[in-house]
């Protein structure tokens, strides 16, 4: 999966994810920037065309966060956090860079900060979250139960 990328001060890039680095594209021809330049976050283009023909813009919000995040990131976050429940907020300027894109996008939709298209996103976008939560979880359960049997197996024999 290709991410975002940063960009620092001096335009060098900074992958957002340590897993993007050999997925990542090598030639800046092939980004773009992602919601408002000022924002510095650049995205493949393939990946900002893809997203663009969604028909709806939670759709296209769903799509655009599993490139904008890493699973590992989204899996302790949601769209605002919740620092009771120890959920971490995930980046506001990323969030914001989306919410500008899809305004820009989907001009006939209501995405101002309190919209209820955009909140139509954040709940889409954490739904996504929760979805990938699960899945991860359900892959641990996997693996832990393959081993108890592998141990279940060496210590019977």
């Amino acid at each position: 999966m290709k991410t975002a990328v940063v960009l620092l001060k001096d335009n060098q890039a900074s992958d957002a994810s340590p897993l993007a680095s050999s997925e990542s594209y090598q030639s800046s021809d092939d980004m773009d920037y992602f919601g408002a330049r000022s924002r510095n976050i650049m995205l493949p283009a393939m990946v900002m065309f893809k997203g663009k023909q969604k028909v709806r813009p939670e759709l296209s919000a769903r799509y655009f966060i599993k490139h904008l995040f890493t699973d590992d990131v989204l899996i302790q976050s949601n769209v605002f956090g919740n620092p009771d429940r120890g959920v971490l907020p995930l980046d506001p300027n990323k969030i914001g860079a989306l919410r500008e894109f899809l305004q820009e996008n989907y001009d006939t939709f209501d995405l101002n900060e309190t919209g209820q298209d955009w909140r139509l996103c954040v709940a889409g976008i954490n739904s996504t979250i929760r979805s990938i939560r699960y899945e991860r979880k359900v892959e641990v359960k996997k693996i832990t139960n393959k081993s108890r049997k592998r141990i279940a197996t060496v210590t019977s024999s």
